[in-house]
């Protein structure tokens, strides 16, 4: 089960590093190239401030979900992590529902089952 759980950790981690990276760095050229690839895609709609608060906090998230546990420097933080990705992630099957991207709230809703599954299991 142990090994599960790292493997389970390692991909979050990653799925939060790469959004995180995104949004933490997203420019109005970025939205522009994106929505250009995209057609029929809708602007985010979230300010520059909040979009690039949301990166940090998943990018603090996948080094919370790895570090602690591994390196045995308060360990408590790997779950405490991953319920705080839950979280992240609740709030975006909220936004994707409202948006009708019901494809996008349901991957986020199963990150945020995987997270919370992380959470119980190593607290």
């Amino acid at each position: 089960m142990n090994i599960a759980l790292w493997v389970l950790q390692v991909l979050l981690a990653v799925i939060n590093a790469v959004h995180g990276w995104l949004f933490a760095t997203w420019t109005p050229a970025t939205e522009k190239r994106f929505l250009e690839r995209r057609p029929g895609t809708k602007p985010l709609q979230l300010s520059p401030g909040f979009r690039t608060f949301i990166g940090l906090a998943e990018l603090l998230a996948a080094a919370g979900l790895i570090l602690p546990m591994a390196t045995g420097i308060m360990p408590i933080l790997t779950p405490l992590a991953a319920l705080g990705f839950a979280i992240i992630m609740a709030g975006a099957v909220d936004f994707h529902l409202r948006r009708g991207e019901r494809s996008n709230a349901i991957g986020s809703a199963a990150i945020s089952a995987v997270s919370l599954f992380v959470a119980y299991m190593r607290w």
